[in-house]
């Protein structure tokens, strides 16, 4: 009975309940899809930064005069529960495809070159480029490149990565040693078996290498991880404030919507007073018809947040995220809560009316 007087009633005023409806659609909607949007991009960045999260990365310290490592800097890296990688770096003109481009040449040796990409490829006459180099060349694997007037053939392409600088070329560090004669180290990344040891094995690098000044810039992608994470955050609660605020006017939309219900339909609450309907009955119709915007809207809302949300994700090729459901779910109570909030004071209103009174209006 009472929803179906509820029903009538919202269908009395039709365009009035379709705003008060669209409030809360447009509330539960925004703040659906930006926590959905958010979990995205998180998952984006934590599935691209997997493979690198377990990496310190060391660079010489140039404000401090010190341009490449040794391989006694090298020797007091080898830190328990960690691979150290020494990676000699060079930019070098190099010849692809008839075309002289500046390319940035990493030579690394070959059981260690995995815990950069396990995709990979080179040989002693062979080597490996980035897809950013082969864009900017238009190579192809199999394609000659000429680095030192010595021919390479490119054996595979990989993804530029924090690892794999865009614009780079990787060969082996014994043939790189024999081109071009370096000094010292580029670089050197740090792989830690165990994400638990990375603060220990943070701390044991700097105590080595940094004790006596400072030689190295030192950078731990899961802390970069970390800040970038919680700068999501922070933006995501900051949005989703503003669709709480969208959320708050529909409410008042509603809250609108009931008191003017209330201020129309007094004589007819006072007939139904007078034909034995309690303060609690008139009550509970007032409150039902906000529970129904409130249901509908929600649910609306939640629809078209999952729609516009997977749209938008796949044109971020990213999957839809599973831990986004606490934000689908938050939306939807938030919307039907946000409606019957907001029509406690009308409905209370309208169940305190004096029949007497309602009836002579």
């Amino acid at each position: 009975m009472y929803i179906k007087l509820a029903l009538r009633n919202l269908s009395r005023h039709k365009i009035r309940s379709f705003l008060a409806l669209l409030g809360i659609v447009i509330g539960v909607a925004t703040i659906t899809t930006l926590g959905i949007l958010g979990c995205g991009v998180k998952a984006a960045i934590e599935h691209n930064f997997k493979d690198v999260a377990n990496t310190i990365i060391l660079f010489p310290n140039y404000v401090n005069g010190y341009t490449y490592f040794t391989k006694e800097d090298v020797n007091k890296l080898r830190i328990a529960n960690s691979i150290t990688i020494p990676i000699y770096q060079v930019f070098s003109v190099v010849k692809v495809n008839h075309r002289l481009v500046n390319a940035r040449i990493f030579g690394v040796k070959k059981d260690e070159v995995k815990y950069l990409n396990k995709n990979i490829r080179y040989s002693s006459t062979g080597v490996c480029i980035d897809s950013y180099f082969q864009q900017l060349v238009d190579a192809k694997v199999n394609d000659k490149i000429v680095i030192k007037n010595q021919s390479f053939k490119i054996l595979s392409v990989v993804n530029g990565s924090y690892l794999i600088p865009s614009n780079t070329i990787i060969m082996a560090s014994s043939k790189f040693y024999n081109l071009f004669k370096p000094k010292g180290y580029g670089r050197i990344y740090i792989y830690v078996i165990d994400p638990k040891d990375i603060e220990e094995v943070k701390k044991e690098v700097e105590n080595r290498i940094d004790k006596r000044e400072k030689k190295a810039i030192i950078i731990v992608m899961s802390e970069i991880i970390k800040k970038i994470n919680e700068a999501l955050s922070k933006i995501s609660i900051f949005v989703i404030g503003i669709g709480a605020i969208s959320l708050f006017v529909a409410g008042l939309g509603i809250g609108n919507v009931m008191l003017m219900s209330v201020i129309e339909r007094t004589n007819e609450i006072g007939v139904m007073r007078s034909i034995g309907a309690s303060k609690k009955d008139i009550l509970i119709i007032f409150i039902t018809e906000a529970l129904i915007l409130g249901l509908v809207g929600a649910f609306i809302g939640v629809i078209l947040s999952i729609v516009f949300s997977l749209f938008i994700l796949s044109l971020m090729k990213v999957s839809f995220p599973l831990t986004s459901i606490i934000y689908i779910v938050a939306g939807f109570l938030f919307g039907i809560l946000t409606a019957l909030l907001s029509s406690l004071y009308p409905a209370y209103k309208a169940s305190k009316l004096d029949p007497i009174e309602a009836l002579r209006r």
